[in-house]
């Protein structure tokens, strides 16, 4: 059994002789944020996914994982410019904060677009949120299999990877049967459209995000 320090997996090959593996023990969404609460998490940046903890990669590929890559860095202060143009809509853009997603799940996505304003006594969730958007390089293959996963299955409509290892957009939606059905590629010379719900988007140059 290999267990990953950025991201808890589990891989084994069977034979008659291997006993069965333990079952991981998942919790709730009240149980992680009674642990946040109490100061019980480990050190660094840590986020659930489907029960699990899990520390978030934010690094450069071959870079410690606990740093923030700086290509990383300017592509996420990139999508923060953005925020203006989505109040404008009645929607807020939110830097790099979590999202509640029962009943496993809190992420918290480098941008999450969602409606109204923040609301003090909750995260928002499903009903509210148009988009997320990840900002991937070591992170990338886990980004598109479990948390498109995680965000296809609670029905976000669309799901943006700005994928750092290829310079390029990817903007993924339709979501059904959990996952997304439907993936665009935009490259630094075109344009994407971001919802902001309810046939609302913004549109803006793919350059204007990649560092």
């Amino acid at each position: 059994i290999t267990l990953d320090a950025t991201v808890c997996s589990v891989s084994t090959t069977w034979t008659e002789e291997t006993p069965p593996r333990p079952r991981l023990a998942r919790i709730t969404i009240e149980q992680y944020e009674g642990m946040v609460e109490r100061g019980l998490l480990p050190m660094g940046p840590i986020e659930l996914i489907d029960g699990l903890l899990v520390h978030k990669n934010r690094a450069a590929r071959g870079q410690d994982p606990m740093t923030v890559g700086t290509a990383h860095q300017t592509a996420v202060d990139n999508i923060a410019l953005l925020s203006s143009a989505f109040r404008k809509l009645g929607c807020t853009l939110r830097i790099q904060g979590p999202v509640r997603v029962p009943p496993r799940s809190e992420p918290e996505p480098d941008a999450t677009v969602f409606s109204g304003l923040p609301q003090a006594d909750a995260h928002p969730g499903p009903r509210r949120i148009s988009c997320v958007i990840e900002v991937s390089d070591s992170s990338l293959e886990y980004d598109r299999d479990t948390k498109a996963g995680v965000y296809a299955s609670n029905g976000i409509p669309q799901y943006i990877i700005v994928n750092l290892v290829d310079d390029l957009i990817e903007v993924h939606s339709r979501p059904r049967d959990g996952r997304y059905s439907r993936r665009e590629i935009v490259t630094r010379g075109k344009s994407l459209k971001i919802s902001a719900g309810q046939k609302k988007s913004i549109t803006v140059r793919a350059a204007a995000i990649l560092p």
